[in-house]
């Protein structure tokens, strides 16, 4: 290599470490003037945003990005109470017993992720029959006792989801349906669930069963799909 080519490389990588410099100094002087109040305005402007757009980003906000500050995620719990569901229903064990095995060695020591998923396993095992009727509804010529374990139990999850957590928009619920079912059943079973959840929330909201509240309205604000 020539001195005049090695001569130039030096000074490319000169100017590149001067303006790493400058940009680290630019970054830590700006960042003692970006206060807790700027911080709060931004979050409120996201959110802002978020409520104003359209419904499949609104339910994002919900299904995706909800963990906040260490929280485990709610898919994740979801995840979770699915995997207690079969446990439960496999080995027979007492509820209390899956609960304390399965679901509070892996969800988070937040309270509020904890309460959620212990709501959603106990009602999900308490309301199973009743559930299953809505489930037997909507499957044609296919017998409940036919369907692959996984799948209902996913069913009975989102059911019991749409009827006790008035905060949680249906589009989510069924969203989380359709991406769990990707990953521990199939695709035939994703779009399978997706019909049967469409189909049973046309029928109970109907039937006057849906009652959402708060965050669980937003479908309602951006009008039917």
């Amino acid at each position: 290599m020539s001195n005049d080519m090695s001569n130039g490389v030096s000074n490319f990588f000169i100017r590149i470490r001067e303006f790493f410099k400058w940009s680290i100094h630019t970054i830590l002087q700006d960042t003692v003037y970006f206060t807790l109040h700027h911080l709060v305005k931004i979050i409120t402007s996201i959110e802002s945003r978020i409520l104003n757009s359209d419904s499949t980003r609104k339910t994002l906000i919900f299904s995706r990005n909800e963990k906040l500050f260490g929280r485990m995620n709610r898919r994740e719990v979801r995840e979770t109470v699915l995997k207690a569901l079969y446990a439960f229903q496999m080995s027979k064990d007492s509820l209390d017993h899956i609960m304390k095995t399965v679901v509070k060695d892996a969800v988070s020591d937040d309270k509020e992720t904890r309460r959620f998923a212990e709501q959603l396993l106990f009602r999900t095992v308490e309301q199973q029959d009743d559930l299953d009727i809505v489930i037997a509804m909507h499957i044609r010529n296919w017998e409940i006792q036919r369907l692959a374990a996984i799948d209902r139990l996913i069913l009975q999850m989102s059911l019991c989801e749409f009827l006790n957590f008035e905060e949680i928009p249906t589009k989510v619920t069924i969203n989380e349906a359709i991406e769990i079912a990707k990953r521990y059943s199939t695709a035939k079973s994703s779009r399978f669930i997706n019909g049967i959840l469409d189909a049973a929330l046309e029928d109970l909201n109907e039937q006057g069963r849906i009652n959402k509240t708060g965050r669980g309205l937003i479908n309602k604000t951006v009008g039917k799909e």
